[in-house]
């Protein structure tokens, strides 16, 4: 790959911090002033000039320098980006301003970018796009370090999502009460959009097979059920058994509640606890435990087209596979939500090689691999840095699910430009970069 040298500024009024976005762009995000190192240059020339240019800012001396980094840029560009960080201070008064970033020598029109200030404090989540970094004015030696990301897009979309699946309960509620008159209104929530399509899918395998035990043992559940906050979990113990043609397995449904202090609930605190639980509250209603694995590489996880919003997951007393299923199935869920909400079609003639299958794999397929594993790989390099969980096999992991996510980068792409919904590709791109990062 290419390797490019970039110097970014790190403008600082007291504990704030200068940085900018580009109207024209906001699907980018924020950004520091800077550019690309000219051959024979020093980085702090660099971010001088670069300074003038983008901010209008001129006659500030630069200060501190960071170590190198390098940052890949992939699937944006294939290009490894080694960037140095420059401080300079200001005392400039202005809280919010605009300036055209012109393009001499080029038939390129100005740029329109929106300067703010950012306080380095109270904004200590602040996630900028050169590395999705906080700059941290404390720290002694490397100055940047990784924090959780910034949740906006994906909340934005998660909230048309949560809207759409409540008009969607509302439908499935009408259709359960031509069964059932008094069929109970649940409160919105996610879970009980999931529960109404659990019901709704109970009815019609019911219908299908004459099967009044299985409205009665619905019947039954409803009437003990109570309501409660996140993910419900649901036990293989006394759950429905609906064997059906249609799919490879039994389907298991609405066991028994699990006890709120097994590891299934650790799971939802490590989770939450690396800043992925909104995923859990806004696409996870029922987490149906299907048995018990006989070992690490047969545990299985998945979701169902039919059930929105449910997953049905094998049981293990290994903590973090347990986490990383719960988490990987959660972000099924988001992008079938997104997708749908959206009203995004994604035909599957054309196929891709599917590192982790090792075969094609339909062009669905594909993109959810690459969403999800993506979103895992980040948990994963958080849990090592942050946890006593760390190991020799998860640093394994790590390495093989980079190496897997870096092997069809040039088909995704291709996907991408396929697809042609804008969103949806800077989503995929914008979690593939940062998954990549160390």
């Amino acid at each position: 790959m290419k390797t490019v040298g970039k110097s970014l500024a790190v403008v600082t009024n007291g504990r704030r911090i200068l940085t900018f976005r580009q109207p024209a762009y906001p699907q980018i995000g924020v950004m520091l002033p800077g550019g690309t190192v000219e051959v024979g240059e020093d980085p702090a020339a660099t971010a001088r000039r670069e300074l003038w240019e983008e901010a209008g800012l001129e006659g500030l001396k630069p200060g501190r320098t960071s170590p190198v980094q390098r940052f890949d840029m992939r699937p944006y560009r294939n290009e490894v980006h080694e960037r140095t960080f420059v401080w300079f201070e200001t005392d400039d008064a202005r809280e919010v301003w605009r300036h055209y970033e012109q393009h001499p020598g080029t038939d390129l029109e100005p740029d329109l970018l929106q300067f703010e200030w950012k306080n380095a404090v109270l904004d200590a989540g602040l996630d900028l796009c050169q590395g999705s970094a906080l700059l941290n004015p404390d720290a002694p030696s490397a100055f940047i370090r990784g924090v959780d990301r910034d949740w906006s897009e994906f909340l934005e979309i998660s909230f048309e999502c949560k809207k759409h699946r409540f008009s969607e309960s509302i439908e499935t509620l009408r259709l359960l009460r031509i069964l059932r008159p008094d069929f109970p209104e649940l409160p919105k929530s996610i879970q009980s959009n999931a529960i109404n399509r659990v019901s709704l899918f109970i009815a019609r395998i019911a219908a299908e097979q004459r099967s009044h035990e299985m409205l009665n043992f619905l019947d039954t559940w409803l009437r003990g059920h109570v309501a409660s906050a996140g993910p419900i979990v649901l036990s293989s113990h006394d759950a429905l058994k609906i064997e059906d043609g249609r799919f490879d397995e039994p389907v298991l449904l609405l066991g028994g509640k699990v006890s709120s202090d097994s590891i299934f609930y650790e799971a939802n605190r490590l989770i939450r606890s690396h800043g992925y639980g909104f995923l859990l509250d806004e696409h996870v209603g029922i987490i149906q435990v299907r048995g018990h694995a006989t070992a690490a590489d047969s545990h299985r996880s998945f979701s169902i087209s039919a059930t929105p919003n449910v997953i049905y997951i094998d049981y293990t007393d290994d903590i973090l596979q347990l986490s990383e299923a719960i988490l990987h199935e959660a972000c099924h869920n988001f992008l079938n939500d997104a997708l749908s909400s959206r009203a995004v079609e994604i035909h599957d003639a054309q196929r891709y090689f599917s590192p982790w299958r090792g075969a094609l794999r339909p062009a669905s397929g594909f993109l959810h691999a690459y969403f999800v594993f993506s979103m895992v790989l980040q948990f994963l390099k958080s849990v090592r840095v942050s946890s006593a969980l760390s190991s020799v096999r998860l640093d394994a992991r790590i390495k093989l699910e980079e190496t897997r996510l870096s092997h069809s980068i040039s088909d995704l792409r291709a996907l991408c430009s396929l697809l042609k919904v804008d969103w949806l590709t800077h989503l995929v791109y914008d979690n593939l970069n940062r998954a990549l990062q160390n």
